[in-house]
C-alpha cells in the first residue's frame, strides 16, 4: 500500500486513481496558457498592423514585434513554473511508479 511507503499524499492520489498518470508531472500548463492568453490580449493590434504597413510578413512580425515585447511575461512564466515544479519534485516520484 502506498500510504505506508510514501505518507498520505500518495494514498489521495491512488484513490484518484492517478497513479501512473503522466498529467499530473504537468500542472503547470494551464496557468501557463491563461497567462499567455491575458498578455497576449493586451497587445495593441496597432502595432503588428505598423509592422505590416512596414513591409514585415507574418513571420517576421511574429518573431520580431510580439516575441519582442512578450519577453517579460516568457520571464514570469518561466520563473514562476520554476519554482512551482520545483516545490513539487516529490510528487512525480510518489506517483509515478513504473
Amino acid at each position: 500500500m502506498l500510504l505506508d511507503e510514501s505518507g498520505p499524499s500518495a494514498y489521495y492520489w491512488q484513490v484518484l486513481g492517478c497513479v501512473n498518470f503522466l498529467s499530473v508531472v504537468v500542472f503547470g500548463i494551464p496557468l501557463t496558457t491563461f497567462q499567455f492568453a491575458a498578455y497576449f490580449r493586451t497587445l495593441p493590434r496597432e502595432t503588428i498592423d505598423a509592422a505590416k504597413v512596414d513591409g514585415a510578413s507574418t513571420i517576421q512580425s511574429l518573431f520580431r514585434v510580439v516575441l519582442t515585447v512578450s519577453r517579460p511575461i516568457l520571464a514570469v512564466t518561466g520563473i514562476i513554473n520554476f519554482v512551482w515544479t520545483y516545490n513539487e519534485v516529490l510528487l512525480p516520484f510518489l506517483v509515478i511508479t513504473d
